[in-house]
């Protein structure tokens, strides 16, 4: 995959958001330096939820994109800053 100097990896499928992700983590370990920043979509709890009047929405879930999880995004985290550090 060739990425530009920022890559949002965001997508409707959190799965292809991963899968971007850790493509971009090997890409910057591997001495890249195209790549400067990400953008990631998270928040409490995975996914997205539609809007319903009168019901109750999901504390802490997106009501207009899918998003990774605190529990996704913690490791991607972890991961990409493990590649900038192998980067040097």
């Amino acid at each position: 995959m060739n990425l530009s100097r920022f890559q949002k990896c965001t997508s409707r499928s959190i799965n292809r958001t991963l899968a971007v992700a850790a493509d971009v983590a090997a890409q910057v370990g591997g001495g890249s330096r195209a790549i400067i920043g990400v953008m990631l979509e998270s928040n409490l709890v995975g996914g997205a939820q539609k809007y319903e009047p009168g019901k109750a929405p999901v504390y802490g879930q997106s009501i207009t994109d899918a998003c990774l999880s605190i529990e996704q995004t913690e490791p991607l985290l972890e991961t990409l800053a493990r590649a900038r550090r192998a980067r040097g």
